[in-house]
């Protein structure tokens, strides 16, 4: 999005609360970055910002610390996954102008909740999904990467919370795996070395007698992803990207979701992503986990999948690739 503003002259300022962000390293003299600190000294730097738009990756403005600026016109909310808006914090989009979505699925979910709570109708744009474009690229750089010729790749790829299966299942997913002598790459979701880093610290000492595992802590998945023949997930938003970028199948472990908090406790109908995983790959029970390797063969061995895999895409994801120009062109015509 950025690219693109600069790219037609426009100026834009990037603020951050991560000091190694690589955004602080963007170059270009219509761009300012700056990195405004964490926590309580981010908080407070926000709260005196001035800007005609200011566009945002985090949810919950003006429900707990994150408080409107009054020097701020319009605050537009940028949704960063395909995936429903149920799973996050309840009240996490109540308060921007606008949402930035990238398909039916979240405009039908943020609907209701606007009827449900009586809350004014926000501004919604249908421009897709911003960070598959730069992930193309990046395939694009990584030229043609996949799975060992002779030895199966799986990538195990988890959120983080409650609804985590290493939370809920531990070494239980990746045991059967790792004795059938497959490259298995663990990917625990970014949160997880903040929130849980004393139970992947437990897993981790539990299996560190097999060779065959790899921890995948890299800010990007997208080299594990194309390394990787077939993906082991939950709810994360890494089975929307391995599936729509490699239309490769994904194996999801299927659990009663804690919705505590969540916006899906609100919303009377399932989440989604839960409503299309069997197009994307194969649910299973926790009673299956044992049998995982068998059922990964079968999975990879099917050709339809693929197919399917990418009509779901093209119904879920607009502009998919090239969300960038759209997300400017709505982002300027706000300022106008």
């Amino acid at each position: 999005m950025i690219d693109e503003l600069a790219g037609r002259g426009e100026k834009c300022v990037y603020l951050t609360s991560d000091e190694q962000d690589p955004g602080l390293l963007y170059s270009s003299e219509l761009v300012d970055t700056k990195y405004i600190g964490s926590g309580t000294k981010a908080y407070a730097y926000l709260t005196v910002l001035e800007a005609d738009v200011c566009a945002m990756t985090s949810p919950g403005l003006d429900v707990l610390q994150i408080k409107r600026s009054k020097g701020v016109s319009h605050y537009a909310h940028l949704v960063h996954a395909p995936t429903d808006i149920g799973t996050y914090k309840q009240y996490s989009f109540d308060y921007y102008d606008s949402v930035f979505i990238n398909g039916d699925h979240q405009e039908k979910s943020l609907r209701k909740l606007e009827e449900l709570r009586r809350t004014p109708r926000k501004r919604l744009f249908k421009t897709g999904c911003l960070y598959y474009d730069s992930m193309q690229r990046q395939l694009k750089e990584l030229g043609a990467v996949s799975g060992s010729k002779t030895e199966m790749t799986v990538l195990v790829a988890p959120t983080w919370g409650a609804n985590g299966l290493l939370k809920k299942f531990g070494t239980r997913s990746l045991t059967p795996l790792l004795e059938k002598q497959w490259n298995v790459i663990v990917r625990p979701h970014p949160q997880s070395y903040i929130s849980e880093r004393e139970m992947l610290d437990s897993i981790r000492q539990t299996l560190k007698q097999y060779p065959n595992l790899q921890w995948d802590c890299d800010r990007d998945g997208t080299r594990s992803m194309a390394r990787a023949d077939v993906m082991v997930s939950d709810l994360s938003g890494m089975v929307f990207d391995f599936a729509f970028l490699f239309e490769k199948p994904v194996i999801t472990i299927k659990f009663d979701v804690n919705k505590v908090g969540l916006e899906a406790a609100d919303l009377p109908w399932d989440l989604w992503e839960l409503t299309v995983l069997d197009t994307v790959g194969r649910r299973i029970g926790e009673s299956e986990l044992d049998a995982l390797p068998g059922l990964i063969e079968q999975e990879c061995g099917r050709h339809d999948r693929r197919q399917m895999i990418r009509q779901l895409r093209d119904h879920s994801v607009v502009n998919f690739g090239c969300a960038a120009k759209p997300v400017a062109d709505e982002l300027l015509r706000i300022r106008d």
